[in-house]
Formats: C-alpha cells, sequence, structure tokens
C-alpha cells in the first residue's frame, strides 16, 4: 500500500521490475509499466496490480523466493510451538 500512496501523492508512475535468474552470477531485469497515472486508479488498484506480478514472479521461481525469506520455514508450526509454550507455564 505504500508504493500506491506515495505514487497517487507525488503523481509519479508505478514500474514494476521483475528480476530472474540467467546462470550462475547473471541476471535480466524487466520492467513493467503499471500505472503511468495513479491518481486515476481507484484505492488499492495498484497495489492488487503490484500484488499479482509478485504472486505470478514467485509462481514461476518459487526456489528463489522462499530462500531469500526465511520466515516460510516455520509455518504450519503454530500448533507444535503452542504445546511447548504451554506446558512450560
Amino acid at each position: 500500500m505504500g508504493a500506491e500512496l506515495i505514487a497517487k501523492d507525488l503523481n509519479q508512475s508505478v514500474v514494476y521490475y521483475k528480476v530472474t535468474k540467467v546462470k550462475r552470477g547473471y541476471y535480466k531485469c524487466t520492467f513493467k509499466l503499471l500505472a503511468e497515472n495513479p491518481r486515476d486508479y481507484p484505492d488499492y488498484q495498484i497495489t492488487d496490480m503490484l500484488l499479482r506480478e509478485v504472486e505470478q514472479q514467485v509462481t514461476e521461481a518459487p526456489q528463489y523466493y522462499f530462500w531469500t525469506h526465511k520466515r516460510f520455514k516455520h509455518m504450519g508450526k503454530h500448533d507444535e510451538w503452542k504445546e511447548k509454550y504451554e506446558r512450560k507455564s
């Protein structure tokens, strides 16, 4: 939401850049214009567009996304932690 609010406040174009790995040490960056005049878009539409692009990029190459976002290594462990810490109380 921050990118959309700033873009609308400054009336600046919103561009999504996608970085893909070509081979070890080589990357390709492509830019996609999402909104040239952001004030013309209803609230949260630009944010939705950005999220769709990110979701598509993660779907295409999840191995790069999940490796850099370690918070996903603990998904599904809520019940395990809850039991562990309830016993200590």
